[in-house]
């Protein structure tokens, strides 16, 4: 099925929603620990749902419960570490868990990959994911997304509102961004890609009877080939090195020129 195949049912006919969930260390919990190499976090460390990405599914939920969605799709794209990731939106609210089984750390034009053919393979109409994620703070995969499905987006969205075609308009979402200078309101037409600012909505929280009730439902489990996806990493992280705890005052340049000849001077550039 196509993109645009499926963008053609539109509203009426019950929008199937994809949202990304990643898993990622508990911005929340205890300090940040690096393995022994020095080359990643420690595997060990407290993990949870990225918290952009619980804004997005619970924004989801709330449309399918508005009756304007049909299906919630939530899809984690890393180890079966993810499984666990997967099973809390399912608690949440979500329909349906799919793992694509994959190392951890996938660059964003990677998982962007996968998200295109997740959603030409379920006929997914909106893509739902966080502006951002808590360990890396990319913001990069949804608008990849968005470009190689050829869909319109609206990032950082603040306030999103259905508009109902029957009143004549040629979109489906009204999006208010935060945006540096305040806000920025726009429209879109599905299929769309969406990503969620924190001030979207409060997300709900977890019921103890709702996670029994998802750690019975099946998690569906994908790999990159399967989709016809190969894995291609344009970078790879070395080393991680913790901010510096100096209490020098901090000083400003009053130009480019100005911070070049600084950093130079003191090592950083050549």
């Amino acid at each position: 099925m196509s993109l645009q195949s499926a963008a053609s049912r539109g509203p009426n006919g019950g929008v199937r929603v994809l949202v990304g969930v990643k898993r990622v260390y508990d911005p929340k919990g205890m300090k940040v620990r690096l393995n022994r190499a020095r080359t990643a976090v420690d595997p060990n460390m407290k993990a949870c749902m990225n918290p952009f990405d619980q804004v997005a599914l619970e924004e989801a939920v709330q449309l399918r419960e508005r009756g304007w969605a049909s299906q919630v799709l939530a899809v984690s794209v890393g180890s079966r570490k993810c499984i666990e990731t997967l099973r809390t939106a399912m608690a949440l609210g979500c329909d349906k868990g799919i793992l694509v089984d994959a190392p951890d750390g996938l660059e964003p034009l990677n998982v962007a990959k996968i998200l295109h053919q997740l959603a030409i393979k379920e006929g997914v109409t909106l893509a739902l994911l966080g502006c951002s994620a808590a360990d890396t703070d990319d913001s990069q995969t949804a608008p990849m997304l968005a470009e190689l499905a050829g869909w319109q987006q609206a990032t950082f969205a603040a306030k999103l509102e259905v508009i109902d075609r029957k009143t004549g308009s040629k979109f489906d979402l009204k999006v208010k961004r935060a945006a540096d200078a305040g806000t920025e309101t726009i429209f879109v037409s599905l299929p769309a890609v969406v990503s969620c600012h924190v001030r979207l909505n409060t997300p709900r929280a977890v019921r103890l009877q709702d996670v029994v009730r998802a750690n019975s439902k099946p998690v569906e489990t994908l790999t990159p080939a399967a989709l016809g996806v190969p894995l291609q990493q344009h970078w790879a992280q070395l080393r991680i090195t913790e901010a510096s705890r100096s209490k020098h005052p901090v000083q400003m340049c009053d130009s480019a020129a100005t911070l070049i000849d600084k950093l130079k001077a003191d090592g950083v550039l050549p």
